[in-house]
């Protein structure tokens, strides 16, 4: 099953299953979006089209707002974490961690990417 994407004024919108988040590519802003519930047991199916997205597109920024996740899902997450920091050593790519205050999974995941992931700029920001 293929995520499709499609073309809005401000960017791009993926149009995903009820399963996979939406992705938001901002161009104008140096920005991709990352958010809604990301539960898929073969959550890999969206990995390849957000690498290409992080590498053709970021500049600057990279929010996470994802509400549910899964082992699945979060091994993606580390993939994405793991290309920009990679791929964007020399520039500090700034990375917003959104998720419920009272989520203490996701504030607890998003502690450990910051541990995992030093030299990015990960910041933890509880709504």
């Amino acid at each position: 099953m293929s995520h499709k994407i499609i073309q809005t004024d401000d960017g791009c919108i993926s149009n995903p299953e009820k399963w996979l988040p939406r992705l938001h590519v901002y161009e104008n802003r140096n920005l991709l979006k990352l958010e809604g519930n990301f539960v898929a047991e073969d959550a890999g199916v969206i990995l390849n089209q957000l690498t290409k997205y992080i590498r053709d597109f970021i500049q600057s920024s990279f929010v996470f707002e994802v509400k549910k996740q899964n082992t699945a899902s979060q091994m993606v997450i580390w993939h994405i974490l793991f290309t920009l920091e990679q791929d964007f050593i020399k520039e500090k790519i700034k990375v917003e961690w959104h998720y419920n205050r009272d989520d203490e999974d996701l504030a607890e995941q998003g502690e450990e990417f910051q541990d995992l992931f030093e030299k990015l700029h990960l910041v933890l920001m509880p709504q």
